[in-house]
């Protein structure tokens, strides 16, 4: 079987992301636990990333899954593992 693709704008509030018919099952767990339906409105990806202690529940199951990002910086567009932006190994937008 292949590696599964699943593609979440930054932007995105949590809330549109457990909305999502195909919204993965651990992730879908991760956000109806602790986080309240006004924080997962309130809350968008990108915010999640770069304050890992709003939803930390959330951010290791991205971990877990091996979770990639798509920065933007003055190079243009490039791709690491989550793991490596939240060591601040790599920096961009």
């Amino acid at each position: 079987m292949g590696e599964q693709v699943w593609s979440v704008e930054g932007e995105a509030t949590l809330q549109a992301v457990l909305d999502r018919p195909d919204c993965p099952p651990l992730l879908r767990r991760v956000l109806t636990g602790p986080l309240s339906w006004q924080a997962r409105n309130e809350t968008t990806v990108r915010r999640t990333l770069t304050a890992p202690k709003i939803a930390p529940l959330w951010v290791a199951a991205l971990l877990a899954l091996g979770a990639t990002v798509v920065l933007e910086g003055e190079d243009g567009e490039q791709e690491a593992a989550l793991e490596a932006l939240l060591a601040r190994e790599v920096r961009g937008r």
